[in-house]
């Protein structure tokens, strides 16, 4: 955008379901930024809830609440997200760029939510955006060699002994549904403390998996 000089530019994945802005002076809008921003437009500032998966950064969550809003957080998918899309959360979506308006169809269109944000700046009067704040986000895999059940003891401990460490924010830990992987998640508003709870996290997983 800055090279060319254009108000705003959107990128979409392959297949054209995902949607990432760029703005005129080059800054990068996401999925947690657009699920804040689509609030405004005119279809959906009244609706009450917006659905995201748990990946969606917690920040989110508080820029809604300021406007009166809740995040519903599904599970990780635009299935889910289409799922759960009501009469009281009319849109959704997922970090990755993955956006369902209820209104307009059961899919995620990369073009269809490009020309969603477009109306919004038309409506807005403006092309200048800002991301939004997020929290710090630490995110760790484990090639594992035993798949254990992660409600079991001694790995339910130490999972438990890290949402302790970072009471502030949040940690997901999940087995792929397509690799030999366990992928760690934590989130939380201090950097410092989110990196040494998923390194420790990570360490003690690692050797109870191998």
């Amino acid at each position: 955008t800055v090279a060319h000089r254009a108000t705003i530019g959107c990128a979409f994945d392959g297949d054209g379901d995902r949607l990432i802005i760029a703005t005129r002076t080059g800054k990068i809008l996401s999925g947690d930024d657009l699920l804040v921003y689509f609030s405004e437009h005119p279809r959906y500032r009244e609706t009450a809830a917006v659905v995201g998966t748990v990946l969606v950064n917690s920040a989110v969550e508080k820029y809604l609440a300021a406007a009166g809003k809740v995040l519903r957080r599904v599970g990780i998918g635009d299935r889910a997200v289409a799922e759960s899309l009501a009469a009281d959360a009319l849109y959704g979506g997922e970090p990755s760029g993955h956006y369902l308006f209820a209104d307009q169809g059961p899919l995620s269109d990369g073009l269809l939510s490009a020309l969603n944000f477009l109306e919004l700046c038309v409506a807005r009067q403006s092309f200048d955006w800002e991301p939004i704040v997020r929290y710090p986000v630490k995110m760790a895999t484990i090639v594992y060699a035993q798949k254990k059940d992660l409600t079991t003891l001694p790995i339910r401990s130490y999972i438990e002994e890290a949402e302790r460490h970072l009471s502030e924010g949040r940690i997901i830990v999940r087995y792929s549904g397509t690799e030999p992987i366990l992928r760690i998640f934590g989130e939380g508003p201090h950097e410092e403390i989110v990196t040494a709870v998923i390194q420790n996290l990570t360490t003690l997983l690692t050797k109870e998996l191998h």
